[in-house]
């Protein structure tokens, strides 16, 4: 993405990719590496939070899933195919949409499209049906509760929508029938993920403007639609995803470069 040359030397040249910075000495023959102090970690999705001897699962910004072990300094590479990916990819071709985002519950599957469309599975993704009409902005993440699946999230307007700083939060409580808005106070920008708590009344959403809490339920700013921002601890960089351990006991984010950041989950405390 950018190369410098020695102005005294052509020889010398320095360069920075998507793995971090780089110098050669020798007009390119070979490199070493300028990273050890950087952050220059590209992850760009949460694919499952620490759970027992399992550490987190994470997937970078070209692809490749990772498991970072609890205690340990670097990540490992798994190269699973996750199982929402490979429903993903399952859900395009039977739809004939680009499958953006997929959730999948104990008796629910939900897709999500590019153009704001979602649609429902009752048998495992094996048919689909249309749960809603997409209005071109694109779904960019879709969070299920397991054992209730009838209960659905969804984030729309990423990067790029023709309503980009305009993200829409909704919920639906009976399968995708029916949707609540949840946007409310939710600052302008574009959405990069969302989870929820396993009671599904509270919802955190990742935008580019930062990390939110909304509690649903009664509480501290319990009326849908009213957004805590929880950026204020996170390092200056996007925030690009999050998740919640299977309890809903820690929440975790994952930070452009700087890697994954965990702390108590606040809703436990507010709500």
């Amino acid at each position: 993405s950018d190369l410098a040359v020695s102005p005294v030397d052509r020889d010398v040249l320095a360069v920075a990719n998507q793995y971090g910075a780089w110098l050669s000495v020798d007009g390119g023959l070979s490199w070493s590496g300028l990273n050890e102090t950087l952050p220059n970690l590209p992850v760009r999705r949460l694919l499952s939070a620490p759970s027992g001897s399992r550490g987190a699962r994470v997937m970078l910004a070209y692809g490749d899933t990772y498991e970072w072990a609890p205690g340990e300094r670097q990540a490992v590479i798994d190269g699973e195919t996750t199982r929402e990916e490979a429903m993903r990819q399952s859900a395009s071709a039977q739809t004939g949409s680009v499958v953006t985002a997929v959730a999948l519950g104990a008796n629910y599957y939900y897709a999500g499209t590019a153009d704001g469309g979602i649609w429902l599975s009752l048998d495992r993704g094996t048919t689909w049906s249309v749960a809603r009409l997409g209005d071109r902005a694109p779904v960019v993440a879709l969070y299920t509760l397991v054992e209730r699946s009838q209960i659905v999230f969804a984030a729309l307007g990423g990067d790029g929508a023709e309503r980009e700083g305009q993200p829409t939060v909704m919920r639906s409580l009976d399968g995708g029938v029916t949707w609540q808005n949840l946007t409310g106070d939710l600052p302008r920008g574009s959405v990069r993920g969302l989870v929820a708590a396993p009671s599904g009344d509270a919802v955190y959403v990742v935008t580019s403007e930062g990390v939110f809490l909304s509690l649903e339920g009664a509480g501290y700013g319990g009326q849908p639609g009213h957004w805590i921002s929880m950026s204020e601890t996170l390092p200056d960089a996007p925030a690009l995803d999050v998740t919640l351990d299977e309890a809903g006991n820690q929440v975790y984010v994952a930070v452009e470069g700087y890697g994954v950041f965990a702390a108590p989950a606040p809703h436990r405390f507010l709500a």
